[in-house]
């Protein structure tokens, strides 16, 4: 008579086949495992290694200078650095940013020793930031933001096109270039 489940033999591959399931499910979580760990760490590398973009200034134009040259901590959504618009002398830095079609300007040196105008400007709102005592408002049509630090007048000013919000923005975003 005929055994319902099969031969021995039949029943013996049976077991012996689903005993190495387990032995391949362990070696495919492991190396989901390892692979996640690997994507993982690939990805914190590259967040931690891509900074913001800076403008093309080496570090004996910046040893050069006696005062302190600010830049935005990160570039507003769209803009870049124009590689080529890099100035620098003893008594001016500058270098733009554009979109495509609109451009600010980042323009900085010494500050003066003198009183300077810009507590008289008109139309100019005054605000306190981390790096010093900040106007915006509008030059004729353009905007723009004066920040007076210990060391440095810096200037931001746009085109027409360019929105006060990314000014200010900009302005709120200065820190020391090093």
């Amino acid at each position: 008579m005929d055994k319902p489940y099969g031969t021995n033999d039949e029943i013996n591959n049976i077991r012996a086949s689903t005993s190495k399931r387990p032995v391949h499910i362990v070696g495919l979580v492991c190396t989901l495992f390892l692979l996640g760990t690997v994507i993982l760490c690939v990805s914190l590398y590259f967040f931690s290694t891509n900074k913001p973009p800076k403008p093309n200034i080496s570090s004996s134009q910046l040893s050069s200078l006696d005062y302190d040259i600010f830049i935005p901590s990160e570039l507003p959504e769209g803009y870049t650095y124009e590689s080529d618009s890099v100035t620098v002398n003893s008594q001016l830095v500058l270098f733009k940013l554009n979109d495509g079609s609109k451009v600010i300007t980042i323009n900085q040196q010494p500050k003066p020793n003198q009183e300077t105008f810009i507590s008289s400007l008109a139309g100019f709102d005054k605000l306190e930031t981390p790096n010093g005592t900040s106007y915006t408002g509008k030059n004729k049509s353009y905007p723009t933001a004066l920040i007076e630090t210990k060391e440095t007048l810096v200037t931001i000013s746009g085109t027409p096109d360019v929105s006060s919000d990314i000014i200010n923005a900009l302005m709120k975003s200065l820190q020391k270039f090093n």
